[in-house]
C-alpha cells in the first residue's frame, strides 16, 4: 500500500472514536541528521474506506519511554514483537487490529489543519462481538 504523505497531518479529518483496522504497511527510517529513528505505520480503516497513518518517534527520554511503551503496544496488539519492526516489517500488513483516533486541533499539533490520528491501538474484537459495551469509548464501525 503506497504512502499518500508522510505525516499524520495529511490524514482526514474522521469523527473521533474506535475503529476497525488492517496494517497496510509499516517503514523505518531516521531524522535528525540521522540521529534518531521513527516508524511509519500505514492503516486501512475498512468502515469509512480511508487510509490514515501515524508515525512513533524513537527519541531521547521522557519521549523514548512513551514511544516504545506506544511501539510494543501496536506490537503486541497485532502478535508481533517490536524487534519485528526492524528485522521483518512485511509481517504486519494484514494484521488486523483497532485503533481509537481523535482529531488534532491546529493550536495543539503545531500544523495549519486538524487532523485524524491513533490515540490507542485495540486488539481486533471477535466476529460478531461487536458493540458489545465493553468500551467506554464510542465505536464506530460506519
Amino acid at each position: 500500500m503506497a504512502y499518500l504523505h508522510n505525516h499524520p497531518a495529511g490524514n482526514p479529518v474522521l469523527k473521533p472514536g474506535v475503529y476497525d483496522a488492517v496494517v497496510g504497511g509499516i517503514t523505518n527510517d531516521r531524522y535528525r541528521d540521522d540521529t534518531k529513528i521513527y516508524v511509519r505505520i500505514l492503516l486501512h480503516l475498512p468502515g469509512p474506506g480511508k487510509n490514515i497513518l501515524t508515525n512513533i518517534y524513537l527519541d531521547d527520554a521522557p519521549v523514548l519511554q512513551r514511544s516504545g511503551q506506544r511501539l510494543w503496544h501496536f506490537c503486541k496488539t497485532v502478535g508481533l514483537e517490536p524487534v519485528d519492526v526492524f528485522e521483518s516489517p512485511e509481517e504486519f500488513e494484514g494484521r488486523q487490529l483497532r485503533v481509537e483516533l481523535y482529531t488534532s486541533q491546529p493550536h495543539e499539533s503545531g500544523q495549519d489543519r486538524r487532523y485524524s490520528d491513533v490515540k490507542l491501538f485495540l486488539p481486533s474484537e471477535p466476529a460478531g462481538d461487536h458493540g458489545d459495551g465493553a468500551s467506554d469509548v464510542e465505536t464506530v464501525f460506519a
